[in-house]
Parts: C-alpha cells; structure tokens; sequence
C-alpha cells in the first residue's frame, strides 16, 4: 500500500497510491535522478557559515524534495531555482527538528557532518526511477523474451478495439451500444455528450501516435516498487496533461519512498501474468483515465461488480470502465465484462 502526498488520482482494483487522503503538495517538474550520496562543496542554509553555492543549494533542494515529508521532506516542495530563501532554509531546519530536536536545528547542512550523513542515509531509499517492463517480468521467474511478444500484443489489440468502437459511432450497432452504456436517450446535452465521448476515444488513439517520451506502450510502466498487488494499473485522472510533474509517495510495506510521474499510467506483476484479453481491457480502461480532462474520468461503478449499472447519465460519462464496455462490446460484440 502507498501513502501518497497528492489528493486525487484513480484506479482499477483497489489501493491506489493516487487515492484522495494524502497530504497535498504541489508536483514538481520532474527532475533527472538525482545522484546519491549527495555531495555539497560548502555549507548550505542559514547564518554566516552558510556559502550557498546555486548548485549546492539545488542539490539539497532536489533532496528535500525527494524525501517523504514522514522523513523530513520538504512540505510543500521547494522550487529548484538554486536560491537559499527562506523556504529552503525553514525545510532544512524542519529535516533537523524531525531527527535530531532543536538542539540539532542551526538551518546549516555543512559538508561531512550529521545532516548531509542523514539526508543521504535516506535518501538510499528512495526510488527515483520506475523498474522495466522487463524486471517486471522478472520478479515473476518469467523470461522477457517469452513474454514481452504477449504483452506487445495487448497494446496492438486494445489499440485496434478503440479503432472499432470509434467507427462504430456512426453505425445503428454504436447507437444501441451508447444507450446501454452512456444512456444516451437521457443525457441532457447530447450533443456535448457525444463530442465528449468522441474527443476521449480519439485522444486514447493519440496517446498510440503521438512520438516520444512516454508515449504508445510506454506511457504504461511498471510501478517503481514491484510488489505483489490485486491492482493491474493505477494513473491519474488527466495524466495526459501533466507532462514531467511528479509526486511522492511511501510505500508502507517497504518504507520506500517513490517518485511516480502523474503522465505515466503504471502496470503491476499482476498486469503480466494476468490474460491477454484482460490486459487489453485494462489498458482501455486506464486510458480512458489517463486522457480526461473536463470532466475528469474516475471510477463510479465497474461492470464486474455489478456496480456501474445503477449510474446515472452523468456518472456514466465520468466512469473508466463505461467506456472500457462501450470499447470492448464494441469491438468484439461481447456484452460481458472480461474481468
């Protein structure tokens, strides 16, 4: 399970470390890894010792950022500008207060002494990058070169059930599929709902085109702690948007701390081993998430639990897995839930 320090976020089975409950920072542009031991030239912070080199002061910035604020990290994060104000030197002295009381609190981290050796003892646990879709493999016993063929099939697939249920739009067959799914007949403006579902199937389809970065199949990546879990994938509603922020969360199993990027949708071992058919599903729905904006898709019901069916017109326009149905009877005919 993940503490996260951001309100928000959606899921497909249960805890998700986006989930509305943590605390809320603001997301910092996402940075290069930071590299561990951190390593300053001069003292930095508050009083006369204090030199405030810009690349001392960032390095520092950067790692009060990296830290759960459970650990002393700097709440609300700090803006990496180099600058040694008065944020910066009250998140230091905060970082002391949490390890080492007042006594310890001078608002000073000066080369080779208590809290650099601190901060970089921390620091050793913080997972700065996510794992790969081969080490997600791995931590199965499984071999990338048998599986990763299946797992590149299911992107292929759900990319090809969106193609359908986008052409369908314009057949008798979408019309029917846009009543049972969306209530078409009792949306109040179903113009605006139309365009809304349109402009989300399309969007899913670009986040397939659009090049580079994590974009295609690689905007799913593994999570960065690689755990046993019953989720398949988490992402943030709009991730789409939020190209390079970033927040922290802890995991209370391992007591690591991770940075998870809010335009990344990450997949779970589970999400490997489960079927091929499931997986496409999966990715349909998690898309549906990942490209919302106004209004934000979010999780009101799932079809496999019975409970999407008692939602109302709006909701269904706000729900993953409404459109996951919508794609996938859409495209294969089938009008039962893969899951």
């Amino acid at each position: 399970m993940f503490i996260c320090q951001k309100t928000g976020g959606v899921c497909f089975q249960t805890t998700n470390p986006l989930d509305a409950g943590g605390l809320l920072v603001v997301p910092e542009q996402f940075q290069p890894p930071l590299t561990v031991p951190v390593v300053i030239l001069l003292p930095v912070g508050a009083g006369y010792k204090a030199k405030n080199v810009f690349t001392d002061v960032k390095s520092i910035q950067r790692a009060l950022n990296l830290l759960d604020p459970s650990d002393g990290g700097a709440l609300p994060m700090l803006k990496i500008d180099g600058i040694c104000g008065n944020k910066t030197k009250g998140a230091i002295q905060k970082f002391q207060l949490k390890h080492f009381g007042w006594k310890g609190a001078d608002s000073l981290i000066e080369p080779g002494k208590e809290t650099l050796a601190k901060l970089n003892e921390l620091l050793a646990h913080v997972v700065q990058e996510p794992a790969t879709m081969e080490d997600l493999i791995r931590a199965w016993g499984l071999s990338p070169d048998f599986v990763m063929p299946f797992i590149t099939e299911s992107f292929v697939r759900a990319r090809g059930w969106i193609l359908a249920a986008r052409a369908a739009l314009l057949t008798p067959t979408g019309a029917k599929l846009l009543a049972k799914y969306f209530l078409f007949d009792q949306q109040a403006n179903q113009p605006g709902a139309l365009a809304h579902i349109r402009l989300t199937l399309d969007r899913m389809q670009e986040v397939f085109q659009r090049p580079g970065g994590l974009w295609g199949s690689s905007a799913f990546q593994p999570e960065p702690i690689i755990s046993a879990s019953e989720n398949w994938a988490y992402t943030e509603a709009g991730g789409y948007f939020k190209g390079g922020q970033s927040v922290r969360a802890k995991h209370t199993g391992t007591g690591q701390t991770v940075v998870i990027r809010s335009d990344t949708i990450y997949v779970t071992p589970a999400f490997v081993v489960t079927s091929g058919i499931v997986r496409s599903y999966v990715i349909v729905h998690e898309l549906a998430h990942f490209v919302s904006q106004v209004p934000a898709i979010t999780d009101h019901g799932y079809y496999h639990r019975g409970t999407a069916q008692g939602l109302t017109a709006r909701q269904r326009l706000e729900n993953a897995d409404t459109f996951a149905m919508f794609v996938f009877e859409a495209a294969k005919g089938s009008p039962t839930s893969p899951l």
